[in-house]
């Protein structure tokens, strides 16, 4: 940076560092720099003076200009400035010349500020909107007066402090006013007392005297009981009671709360509200008789002990105490056995007269047997269990049936086990409520059987809640053998002709037939993966076989049977875990000239691959949108042919290890001409130009030079575009005289050949416009070697050879070894001159040179008189004269010929002396003073300064050098007449450094009366004209910077100038700078990261209080921001309020329309969200403010530059033209094979010769071609009938003439019927047709009526054995799919497949699945919401959860006709006529917003455990039109209800169903039914 030439001010401020301006603002501490621009800075103490303006060397003001300010000068731009006119509002001013005294500014826009005012004693500004605020003063309201004083309003009010009030008891009233006193009295009853005066809270109190009970007067716990205590109508508590506690009374006292006491052979125990009275004995027993089934009875004395015996796995146990515990119990041991080797039974018989029978009693508790607990829901309470011995040789469970615990009150459920299949489970059972249950259904639900039979032919039915009944359940209608029966109607079994099902073992096949073209099998899912379906082969599992085949079939032109295509899959690998597959295409067509199934495409784990089998008729072919052929595979020619260009770049790999093999880029012209000159092949470089025109901007061409074999010449030039031209700029091979040369700018253009080294830009430069060649770096080897001192190059007439400089005679010594790189000559004593030559510089001029024998040489000069000779030879200008000036006195010019004498005066003490040719001394005078040292010394000065004399003095001054002052040391007065120093007070001479001060210690004052004030390290104060108190200037040519430290400072602050800018500059990146209003209030912060933090508020703004609503708006033309307020424009309202501003818009938006790519729109309404989905590759996000971010996605390939000179790139492009893909192959070689031979390897740079064979010629013809020519046969080109014809061993016709008969016919049939033979000749059918114009392939019969079926049938082996893999009919009721592996007789499965239009489902005539299961739709229960549910989101729906506070509502949508209110199977979701997306997981497809006649939705609840679902599940519609564009969402009414089980689901019909039970699921099966309204229903089941 430049110097700075203004003065600049620095300083420390660790302490508190004020810097004050002269209008008394306080900027604030850390100042690090402060620049003067275009004025001065002088500073008096703590005071800084800054002034702008002119002075100084640093020029005038040359331009002054106000732009659109309003202002103008009156004078010149030069010295004083006179400024008139008046500064609008836009550049910061009034817009006014004069403002009366008092007045309020209001602002006007851009427009001159107005003014409302003076205001009056009380006045205020009240707001009018949409005009300038109004002088006005308040107005008195009802009993308000108002008093305005000078900067007072005083508000007072005319109302008594006190009206009145009126008492009322209902019956009558009576006004209190102001003094009145209101007596509240004491009636019957009642009591009043009154309390609170002397300033306490007043409290009136009503009490009950003796007449009623009242409450009682002690504090009250919870849990006692009140009884009257007979006094003052009081009411007393007793209480709590404890348990068994009763309340017992006592005469004449109040109740008391005791309990009951034991008397003799008494137990009382006492429980929580409970009280167990018993006894411990019976009194006194004399005898008892002991009997049983068998034996003797015996009697029992008082006394007396019965002992009770055990038996095998039998335990009696007797109760220890209680009388009530008197029993004896019989258990069987947990580890008996009730063993025996003969029969075991366990009898109960009992012969009574009572109707009671014998009991096998179990008896279950839980805890123990002495201490019973109560048993808990679902415990076991019995069983019976079959446990038999097996043939594992084990006994094993088989089997049981008893009872578990419903609940803990000995209610009970009953259920059966048994084994089926060596798996033991529940056969059926009862539930809580006595229902009947089996299998899947559960113990919650169950089945309520009738109690009445049924009559005849009945059969049960169930209402979907699990109740029974008898009922006629429909019929079945007429139908034959192999028919399959299907529901023709509500409850109504049929058969068809057109679907059948053959049981013939080894021959068992589903076939269906149809008349049409609509789809006969149909398969949908709305599982996440879609439909599916299975063929798998059973076969043992051997490689290479068909493991699943499809045929498409249709007639011939004979009517019979015939494959035209066939997809397989085959088993490639069946090695378990290592299983691989290959999925195959095949079509009838000719391999090899022979008619068969030529298999086109294959896909396995390896790849894809087409023309696997390598037929000779199969090409490969890819189109474009405008181009045929734009890249064809042909099989014959075994090339390729493209027609489009690649994009973006080609590469081309060998993977190989060998270290002579790369890959190869060839470029082939196979010519059968070859000639010189002939392009071989070219790399285009091409781009567009600003026109958008595409341009070959350079190019490699390889050219044929000379084709004569074996000598050929080749080569490769170089082009690039020149001003619109392409030239050659490198021709390498190019025959020059005969020779091969590489040639560079061949056609003499302006172009320079440069050769750049690491050292030289332009090491070795051959300029095209200046025809010369210019080295920057040595010659370090010439002829293979390195030059020798003294070797010169020197021109032999043909080339520059290396040689030495040598002396014929001897006469020149040649020195070459002192100083290498150069060449000393010199003569010898001795010799002969036979030649003298002179050469002169420019401004002579030489005449007679050179001067052999004898001659004159002539020496002149060349210019004229006025010249004179400069010191490099050359002529310059005579010097004529020159100017001396002093410092007085007049200028003198001093011409040639004058003497210019520096004069000395003897006044002046000046003396000089001429001492040399060039040199002149001025020295001073003598003054007669005697050179020495004097003390206290007296002296004489003349004018000068100069001492004339001078003696040792007497007196006064001087002083004594107190104590030792080191070197460095600055001498300063310690005492009068003393001088001494101080190591903190030093200057050191050979850096120039002045130190002040210990360390962290010290003051520096300039100017001041006392030392500085406060913790200021150094002060500068004065009074100069200049108003520079301190100059810091930087001579160095930088900024003039000044930095400041403390201990914790890094990248200290600094502040400096630099050229007219004042630095203030914080270096640490997180430093701050700071003007502050005192020590501690910080008003302006500028961080480091470039922002202006404001701390304090802003108060004026070109010093002018803002007003309500204004904001700092910027000026572009005043480059400044201005004060003002927004403007209202159409259709917007703006309030300007204190700190802020309403904007409202008083007109909205009713709608809008949108489109897409298409010619559809959608209409938004007011308040509609418009949403914008990303499609494929396409992310969409949405930000503030109102921004819609389109972002394209990232694919997985990786940014960069792909193929080079040794690699094609290879690219994946999706469906939106991306690149998914990118990868570089190298460039190799490829291998040549044919049908024999081995195989060749075809590296880069060889040649490839395609020589013809028998019969066969080959010609190259262009570069990338080769014609390969059948050779021509004796026969003559032409037409024969009925040909005799001779054929070699190639099939090549030798020889043909004209025969007597055979062959021949016309095509059969009508345009696009497909021509096939019908015994021997031409056959055609309109039922086997192609259409070129809609590219239309028809098989079987166009009218349904007829209802002829179309086979496919796959052969997948010999076609003599009639061996196939499956056959394909189609007809008017569908398509069946034939799996055969073996004879046609034979078919091993049959699959039978209908797509169904109305319900849009695929149906399957036999489908075995391992398992079946549905897509899951989870929905978290959240209370009071309505979840509208489609088949595409799941089948499964399940709740998940915690209990919400409402009930969750599920509704199963349906659709029906919005004109005929029919179940509508085709509708879509309903999308809001296509304003919002499709529901969750749907699609807007026909059949997509509807559930369909078959499905089957099961809705279960599964919350957190503990939770208790409130569940409820309905079924209404939406609305939909013929075309299933729906017309209205689903809707909770009558009208649009689906019924379950009968009765409308909706709100009002009260057919929903609910779960209210956790883990607890229902089904619903839609079903048809002609008697609902909408024509289906759902039944529920569970």
């Amino acid at each position: 940076m430049a110097s700075s030439t203004p003065p600049e001010y620095t300083g420390s401020d660790r302490g508190s560092g004020l810097l004050t301006v002269t209008d008394g603002t306080i900027i604030g501490p850390n100042i690090n720099e402060i620049v003067v621009s275009a004025g001065t800075l002088s500073v008096s103490g703590q005071t800084a003076t800054i002034t702008t303006g002119g002075g100084g060397g640093g020029g005038g003001v040359t331009t002054l200009s106000f732009g659109t300010t309003g202002l103008t000068p009156v004078a010149a731009t030069t010295g004083a400035i006179t400024v008139a006119g008046i500064l609008n509002v836009s550049n910061g001013g009034t817009g006014t010349s004069s403002l009366n005294a008092n007045e309020v500014l209001i602002g006007n826009g851009s427009n001159q500020i107005q003014t409302v005012g003076p205001l009056g004693d009380g006045q205020l500004l009240i707001g009018s909107a949409g005009t300038n605020p109004a002088v006005a003063t308040l107005t008195e309201g009802t009993n308000i007066t108002i008093t305005e004083g000078a900067g007072t309003i005083t508000i007072g009010t005319t109302a008594a402090a006190y009206g009145s009030w009126i008492a009322s008891n209902g019956a009558g009233t009576s006004n209190i006013d102001s003094g009145d006193t209101l007596t509240f009295a004491d009636g019957t009853g009642i009591t009043t007392t009154f309390s609170g005066t002397g300033g306490a809270t007043p409290n009136l109190q009503f009490r009950t005297d003796d007449s009623v009970l009242r409450e009682p007067t002690e504090t009250r716990v919870a849990n006692q009981l009140p009884y009257f205590t007979g006094l003052a109508s009081e009411v007393a508590m007793v209480g709590p009671l404890t348990n068994g506690q009763l309340l017992i009374g006592s005469t004449g006292n109040p109740p008391v709360a005791a309990t009951l006491l034991e008397g003799a052979n008494i137990v009382i125990t006492p429980g929580a509200g409970t009280l167990e009275i018993g006894t411990t004995g019976l009194g006194t027993m004399s005898s008892w008789d002991l009997s049983a089934n068998t034996g003797t009875t015996q009697t029992v004395l008082n006394g007396e002990d019965v002992l009770f015996l055990g038996d095998t796995a039998i335990s009696p146990t007797v109760a220890s105490t209680g009388l009530a515990n008197q029993q004896i119990t019989y258990v069987l041991e947990p580890e008996g056995d009730l063993q025996s080797s003969s029969n075991v039974s366990f009898k109960l018989t009992q012969a009574t007269g009572s109707a009671g029978a014998p009991e096998l009693r179990f008896r279950k508790s839980r805890g123990t047997v002495g201490a019973p607990s109560a048993i808990q829901d679902g415990d076991n309470l019995a069983s019976v269990t079959a446990y038999p011995y097996t043939n594992a040789g084990t006994y094993e469970l088989s089997g049981n049936f008893g009872w578990e615990a419903n609940g803990t009150g000995g209610n009970s459920r009953f259920r059966v086990t048994t084994q089926v299949s060596g798996t033991t489970g529940m056969r059926f059972g009862t539930t809580n409520t006595g229902n009947f249950y089996m299998g899947s259904l559960t113990a919650g639900t169950g089945y309520a059987f009738p109690t009445t039979d049924g009559s005849a032919n009945q059969t049960l039915v169930t209402d979907g809640a699990g109740n029974l009944s008898f009922a006629t359940t429909g019929s079945i209608s007429s139908g034959v053998a192999t028919q399959v029966a299907f529901y023709s109607a509500t409850n109504t079994l049929t058969g068809s002709s057109k679907f059948t099902w053959d049981d013939t073992l080894n021959a068992e096949h589903l076939e269906i037939q149809s008349g049409t073209a609509l789809p006969m099998i149909i398969v949908n899912s709305s599982a996440t993966g879609g439909a599916r379906m299975d063929l798998t082969s059973t076969a043992t599992a051997s490689d290479g076989n068909s493991v699943a085949t499809i045929d498409f079939g249709g007639l011939d032109s004979g009517g019979n049977s015939e494959y035209y295509g066939i997809m397989q899959i085959k088993s490639v690998d069946t090695t378990d875990a290592t299983e691989k597959g290959q999925f195959v295409f095949s079509v009838a067509g000719t391999a090899a000239g022979v008619q068969g199934f030529p298999n086109v495409i294959t896909f396995d784990s390896t790849g894809v691959t087409v023309n696997p089998d390598s037929v000779v008729e199969m090409d490969f072919v890819v189109n474009t949108d405008s181009q045929a052929n734009a890249f064809l595979v042909d099989a014959s020619l075994d090339d390729i042919l493209t027609q489009v260009p690649f994009r973006d770049e080609i590469e081309i790999k060998k993977i190989d290890a060998g270290s002579n093999v790369a890959p190869d880029l060839k470029l082939f012209r196979d010519s059968a001409n070859p000639a010189a000159n002939d392009k071989l092949g070219q790399v285009l470089f091409s781009g567009r130009d600003s026109a958008n025109t595409k341009i070959n901007y350079a190019s490699i061409t390889g050219f044929i030079v000379d084709p004569t074999n074996p000598n050929h010449d080749g080569a490769i030039i170089f082009n690039c575009v020149r001003d619109g031209t392409s030239a050659p700029y490198m021709n390498i091979g190019k025959l020059s005289g005969g020779v091969r040369s590489v040639t560079i700018n061949e056609d003499g253009l302006d172009n320079d050949f440069i050769v750049a080294t690491t050292g030289q830009s332009e090491a070795l430069k051959i300029d095209g416009s200046g025809d010369t060649l210019s080295l920057a770096v040595p010659i370090n080897s010439y002829e293979s070697s390195t030059p020798a001192n003294g070797e010169l190059l020197i021109g032999n007439g043909v080339a520059f050879n290396k040689g030495t400089l040598g002396s014929s005679n001897g006469s020149v010594i040649i020195d070459v070894s002192s100083t290498p790189g150069s060449i000393d000559l010199t003569t010898s004593t001795t010799g002969t001159v036979t030649e003298v030559g002179l050469s002169a510089p420019a401004a002579f001029s030489v005449s007679g040179s050179p001067v052999t024998g004898s001659g004159t040489l002539a020496f002149t000069g060349a210019g004229t008189a006025s010249q004179v000779v400069l010191g490099d030879g050359t002529l310059g200008t005579k010097f004529e004269q020159f100017t001396v000036s002093g410092n007085t006195g007049t200028p003198q010019t001093i011409t040639t010929g004058n003497t210019l004498k520096i004069d000395g005066t003897v006044a002046s003490g000046i003396t000089t002396e001429a001492i040399a040719t060039d040199t002149l001394r001025v020295s001073l005078t003598t003054t007669g003073v005697v050179a020495g040292s004097y003390t206290s010394a007296d002296i004489t000065v003349d004018d000068q300064g100069r001492i004339t004399a001078a003696a040792n003095g007497s007196g006064g001054g001087g002083g004594t050098i107190g104590g030792t002052i080191d070197t460095t040391q600055v001498a300063f007065g310690t005492a009068g007449n003393t001088i001494g120093g101080d190591s903190n007070f030093s200057y050191t001479t050979g850096t120039g450094t002045l130190l002040l001060g210990a360390a962290n210690a010290g003051f520096f004052g300039v100017g001041t009366a006392a030392a500085p004030t406060g913790s200021r390290v150094a002060e500068f104060q004065g009074s100069t004209a200049s108003n520079n108190i301190a100059l810091f200037k930087n001579t160095g040519g930088t900024s003039s910077l000044i930095q400041f430290e403390d201990t914790s400072t890094t990248d200290a602050p600094i502040i400096g100038s630099n050229a007219n800018d004042l630095i203030l500059e914080t270096q640490n990146a997180i430093g701050t700078i700071k003007f502050e209003t005192n020590a501690s209030v910080l008003a302006m912060q500028l961080k480091a990261d470039k922002n202006m933090r404001l701390v304090g508020k802003l108060a004026e703004y070109g010093d002018v209080a803002p007003t309500d609503g204004q904001l700092l708006i910027g000026s572009t033309a005043g480059g400044t921001f201005e004060a003002a307020t927004l403007t209202q424009g159409s259709n917007i309202s703006i309030t300007n309020n204190a700190g802020g501003i309403t904007i409202t818009g008083t007109a909205s938006m009713s709608s809008f329309s949108i489109r897409g790519d298409g010619s559809n729109t959608s209409q938004v309404d007011d308040g509609d969200t418009v949403q914008f989905t990303g499609g494929n590759g396409i992310t969409t996000a949405v930000s503030v403010p109102e921004t819609v971010t389109i972002t394209l996605d990232d694919t997985a390939v990786t940014p960069g530059t792909y193929g080079s000179a040794t690699t094609v790139p290879v690219f994946n492009v999706d469906q939106q033209g991306r690149i998914t893909l990118a990868t570089n192959s190298l460039l190799s070689g490829f291998t040549l094979t044919a049908d024999s031979g081995s195989n060749q390897t075809v590296s880069i740079g060889n040649t490839m010769d395609i020589a013809g064979g028998t019969g066969i010629s080959t010609v190259v013809g262009a570069t990338d071609t080769v014609t390969v020519n059948l050779d021509d046969t004796a026969v003559t080109a032409g037409s024969y009938t009925s040909a005799d014809i001779t054929v070699d061993a190639q099939g090549r016709i030798t020889a043909a003439a004209n025969g007597s008969g055979g062959g021949g016919g016309t095509p059969a049939g009508a345009n696009t019927e497909i021509q096939f033979n019908n015994s021997g000749a031409f056959g055609a059918s309109d039922r086997f047709k192609f259409d070129t114009s809609t590219n239309t392939f028809t098989v079987g019969e166009v009218d349904a009526l007829n209802n002829k079926q179309v086979i496919f049938n796959q052969f997948a082996g010999d076609l003599s054995t009639q061996s196939y893999g499956g056959t394909i009919t189609s007809d008017a009721s569908g398509i069946a799919f034939l799996y055969t592996s073996g004879l046609i007789s034979g078919p091993a499965e049959i699959n039978g497949m209908k797509l169904d239009d109305r319900r849009h489902q695929l149906e399957t005539g036999k489908t075995t699945t391992q398992s079946f299961g549905q897509t899951q739709n989870s929905i978290p229960q959240a209370g009071g919401q309505v979840i509208d549910c489609y088949p595409t989101q799941g089948g499964l729906i399940v709740l998940t959860g915690s209990t919400p506070g409402a009930t969750d509502t599920i509704n199963l949508v349906l659709a029906q006709d919005s004109l005929l209110a029919q179940y509508n199977s085709r509708a879509r979701p309903w999308t809001n006529s296509g304003v919002d997306p499709p529901p969750t997981n749907t699609v807007d497809l026909t059949g997509y917003g509807t559930w369909q006649v078959g499905d089957q939705v099961t809705v279960l609840a599964m919350l957190d455990q503990g939770e208790v679902p409130n569940i409820t599940i309905r079924s209404y519609n939406s609305e939909a039109d013929g075309a299933a564009t729906p017309t209205a969402p689903p809707q909770d009414d009558p009208a649009y209800a689906t019924p379950i089980n009968g009765i409308p689901s909706d709100t009002i019909g009260g057919g929903q169903q609910t779960i209210t039970t956790n883990y607890t699921a229902k089904t619903f099966i839609l079903v048809e039914d002609p008697r609902a309204a909408v024509g289906v229903q759902w039944v529920c089941i569970g």
